[in-house]
């Protein structure tokens, strides 16, 4: 059968190559790393593919297992010997509901795609006149937010159409990372629709498109053509693009890498279009290991260090800043007057300073009278007179508005390249302190895959050498049955009287109190998330306990805030890679957050080793704590040069 090609004139970016040799591009491509494209256009010789770690080979079984939940419902479906033209028949037939289809290749875009759900329109039919259809997808994932954003619509799957979307009441359409994946994924189901001659024409511009998840019992809906997304670096604008537009860009932009890719597989003279570039996808990518031999070669490249996103990492690209060797050398002192100039030019500032002035002119003489901030940021950094204007360093100076937190970016580099990769004292701190007290509780919550606390973990310390009510050490709050709204809560309840107990007692005894987590947002949101499924009648006064608990003063840390306040660190503030400066060490080889949800799908099957396993691996994380407060305290923590 003859596919139609409908060329489409609204598109805004269009590859700038000829892409007729490029094989048809998937829906996930535009949403994800464009440097996996170029792997897939040109593999290595010799392949080193990074197979999927168990946690993504079990949402890619959860995933396939809440489509067929949601699907089975409509039907088994027939098995056909051509999908695409049982699609084409189905939608030209007028269907309400096609499930599990497959559009006609868009030949002239370059797209093939399987969308989960077709819905009609009911109330616009195409520009050809034939019927019309909005995509849907359905995923494994919440697709609200609770905090406050955009108004949400959604439709039951029973009577799914746009024409009778309803308010989600108490969620929000917000931009989180997630939704602006699923967003740009339906936008390439939009495009093929429109190229099949099947999209809605006529509607004012609404662009509609649906994501089926596991926070609402329908189809969340929204419209492609709001904006609502930052452009991303690469696009060379402040404002915000609709999800259509930014996947056009996107998608057109890997178009263009495939191209190129595969001319430089004719003629390797000519360049690739992109290169490796340190970002979260890479975890979960089976081309980490290919990148890895490019990035970490040599000092390493600048998307290695903490906080360095892409945008970042093109901005020290432009500037000729490609490795972490390249950014160890430069100058600290430059570097934090280049953030301290945030609204004003450092270099006009300097040459305005020197222009005239005898060398021995003290800055405030040589700038305006106005200028006090900028005076201050000198005399801060050591700069009294117009002769210290000689120590800037104009390599260091082009940093000056076009990366942020300069000074941080040096200090990690040079941590990672010639402070043995260790973490250090951050400039101006003279102690590494943390606050301590007589009683200490450590806390950390473990969560099974839908986000459930079914343990909380303590580790108390007394400092103050006396008899204490409660012993020292490690205690459990744990239930291993499968996590429901009733045993959540009830953990929680047993776990939150044991805390105030010992606070309470502390407080009777006249000794001090505290309790530290790391990274308490973490806590504190399972503590609100476990309390509002208390009895309604409990649920305020436990929320505004929790509230009392973090507010009030000396009464909870925050020990990695505290970490970062004190300290630099050149790989991040995981808990796992700060404790081993500290002597904390785990027992499981494999502990981490990901590994401990798979392991609690069998230890609430009745695995007892699994179960012992997480205790341990919980054991481990809250013993780190005083550990870690020790180490601070200490002030082990090595300078850094000037």
């Amino acid at each position: 059968m003859k596919y139609p090609v409908v060329p489409n004139p609204s598109e805004v970016y269009s590859p700038s190559l000829d892409v007729s040799d490029v094989p048809p591009l998937g829906s996930y491509v535009a949403r994800q790393c464009p440097v996996r494209v170029q792997w897939r256009c040109n593999p290595p010789t010799e392949i080193d593919v990074a197979l999927p770690t168990p946690m993504l080979r079990h949402r890619f079984r959860a995933g396939n297992k809440f489509e067929r939940e949601i699907l089975s419902p409509l039907g088994d479906a027939e098995p056909v010997r051509d999908l695409v033209v049982a699609t084409l028949e189905a939608m030209r037939s007028g269907v309400l509901m096609i499930a599990g289809g497959e559009l006609p290749p868009d030949l002239h875009g370059r797209r093939v795609g399987r969308p989960d759900l077709l819905i009609r329109c009911t109330s616009l039919n195409s520009a050809s006149g034939l019927p019309a259809y909005w995509p849907v997808d359905i995923k494994h994932h919440q697709v609200l937010g609770s905090t406050r954003g955009e108004p949400a619509y959604w439709s039951r799957l029973d009577h799914p159409f746009v024409e009778d979307a309803e308010l989600v009441v108490g969620r929000f359409d917000v931009n989180s990372k997630p939704r602006r994946a699923d967003l740009l994924q339906l936008a390439h189901y939009w495009r093929m629709l429109e190229a099949s001659g099947h999209s809605p024409s006529g509607g004012g511009g609404e662009t509609w498109a649906g994501v089926l998840g596991t926070d609402v019992p329908g189809i969340v809906w929204t419209d492609l053509n709001r904006p609502r997304f930052k452009s991303d670096g690469s696009i060379e604008r402040d404002d915000v693009e609709s999800a259509l537009r930014l996947y056009d860009f996107e998608f057109s932009h890997r178009l263009d890498i495939a191209a190129t890719t595969l001319l430089h597989r004719k003629i390797t003279t000519i360049p690739l279009l992109v290169e490796p570039v340190r970002c979260r996808e890479c975890e979960t990518c089976k081309w980490q290991v290919e990148c890895d031999r490019t990035l970490t070669a040599g000092s390493g490249d600048v998307s290695l260090l903490p906080g360095v996103g892409r945008r970042q990492w093109a901005a020290l690209r432009d500037l000729g800043f490609r490795t972490r060797g390249d950014l160890a050398v430069l100058d600290p002192t430059t570097a934090r007057l280049s953030d301290g100039f945030s609204g004003s030019s450092l270099a006009s500032t300097v040459a305005r300073a020197k222009q005239g002035h005898p060398p021995a002119t003290p800055i405030e003489a040589a700038l305006p009278p106005r200028a006090t901030g900028q005076i201050r940021i000198f005399r801060d950094n050591g700069l009294a007179t117009v002769a210290d204007l000689n120590r800037i360093d104009d390599r260091t100076m082009a940093l000056h508005g076009h990366v942020r937190n300069a000074a941080d970016l040096i200090d990690l580099a040079w941590m990672a390249t010639r402070g043995g990769g260790a973490p250090h004292r951050r400039r101006g701190v003279d102690s590494t302190a943390v606050g301590r007290a007589d009683i200490e509780i450590d806390v950390d919550a473990e969560n099974d895959m839908n986000g459930a606390t079914y343990l909380w973990g303590t580790y108390l310390t007394n400092l103050s050498g006396r008899e204490f009510a409660y012993g020292p050490g490690y205690l459990p709050f744990v239930q291993w049955k499968p996590v429901t709204d009733r045993f959540e809560a009830t953990v929680f309840n047993r776990f939150w009287l044991w805390l105030w107990r010992v606070i309470l007692e502390a407080s009777r005894q006249g000794l001090t109190s505290m309790v530290y987590s790391w990274h308490e947002s973490a806590e504190l949101s399972q503590m609100k998330s476990a309390a509002r499924r208390m009895h309604p009648t409990r649920v305020s006064g436990m929320l505004v306990d929790i509230d009392a608990l973090q507010n009030r003063s000396g009464h909870w840390t925050d020990v990695e805030r505290e970490f970062k306040r004190v300290a630099v660190s050149p790989s991040g503030t995981k808990l796992k890679y700060v404790a081993q400066f500290a002597g904390a060490n785990w027992e499981a080889d494999d502990a981490d957050g990901e590994s401990s949800m798979l392991w609690h799908l069998h230890a609430s099957s009745g695995d007892k080793e699994m179960r012992a396993k997480l205790l341990r691996y919980n054991e481990d994380d809250v013993a780190a704590g005083p550990l870690i407060r020790n180490w601070l305290c200490g002030n082990e923590l090595p300078s850094l040069p000037e």
